[in-house]
């Protein structure tokens, strides 16, 4: 288990931020990222991370979205995510 924490108190945090989290965590031998976290607009800089980290073997889970049956948020919606 490999805890990286990259959103404050108030649940508010950059992209590029979990970019770095995902990419550290593909270089330091994580098997499967588990992201409780998203947004409505992809982001290039967090979808270049996961391709990368997917790339690697990475397993990526992402929460969906809390809109009860509304679109599906990012980084979940990038096909690299499930």
């Amino acid at each position: 288990i490999m805890p990286l924490k990259v959103l404050d108190g108030f649940g508010s945090g950059s992209t590029a931020d979990i970019a770095d989290a995902i990419r550290f965590a593909a270089d330091h031998g994580a098997k499967v990222i588990n992201m409780s976290l998203g947004g409505p607009q992809p982001d290039p800089v967090m979808r270049a991370a996961c391709k990368y980290a997917a790339g690697k073997g990475v397993l990526i889970v992402c929460a969906a979205g809390n809109s009860m049956g509304g679109p599906v948020g990012y980084p979940a919606a990038f096909p690299e995510c499930l």
